[in-house]
């Protein structure tokens, strides 16, 4: 194995073995009369050995993996990561990329970017879209109340799941950031009414969201019907 030359799966395997097979008794006993400094030293090189392994393995599927296909869709109502500017709604787009079984689909936000996340990712017979908020990426507006932002976040949703060819009732999972306590019950009331005939497993959870003016985001799995 060489900087140029990524180790195969076997190489790989290989490596992780030799590693491993230094460990015998006698330096088992001999490990059991090391200081903690010495411990905690030994278990560093190990594991630096296989994450330098691991990264040069991963680096060699990089860069056998099919070319990665993008094609240009309309501009919908759709489901993206906040955003405070409204130049992201003229900038937004949809893009689509083949890996094996995978699709993924993309907004094009400054969000998907800098934390590097799929909008929608289809994996087989799964389709896991990633939280939604309330805004209105027509018009790049909120609304100011719970309960319109909830009914807009199943709108977002839709849209999301419609890249993927299915709906809702393919939903299995929905899990909820509610932002206050105090907006739980409202948001509480659509929720069920979007889920009433599917019934879901849900998890739902009261915590902070970054831009003060979302009040919900909503994340669901759906799986395709065969």
């Amino acid at each position: 194995m060489t900087k140029n030359n990524p180790p195969t799966d076997e190489e790989f395997r290989r490596e992780l073995k030799a590693i491993f097979a230094d460990i015998d008794p006698l330096q088992l006993e001999a490990q059991r009369r090391m200081t903690p400094a010495q411990k905690i030293r030994a278990v560093s090189d190990l594991f630096d050995s296989m994450k330098a392994l691991a990264i040069a393995s991963e680096k060699q599927r990089h860069r056998n993996a099919p070319t990665r296909r993008i094609t240009s869709a309309r501009w919908p109502v759709g489901c993206a990561h906040r955003s405070g500017s409204r130049n992201f709604a003229r900038k937004s787009s949809v893009f689509r990329e083949d890996a094996m079984s995978q699709e993924r689909y993309f907004r094009g936000s400054e969000f998907e970017k800098l934390l590097n996340y799929s909008r929608v990712l289809v994996d087989g017979e799964w389709v896991f879209v990633s939280g939604c908020s309330g805004f209105d990426y027509d018009t790049m507006e909120i609304a100011d109340n719970i309960t319109d932002q909830t009914e807009q976040t199943f709108e977002n949703i839709r849209w999301s799941l419609d890249q993927a060819g299915v709906t809702f009732d393919d939903v299995v999972r929905i899990r909820i950031i509610v932002a206050s306590m105090s907006d739980y019950a409202g948001a509480a009331k659509v929720i069920g009414k979007h889920c009433a005939n599917v019934q879901p497993a849900n998890t739902t959870w009261i915590a902070a969201l970054p831009d003060p003016r979302i009040k919900i985001e909503i994340e669901v799995t759906a799986r395709k019907k065969s």
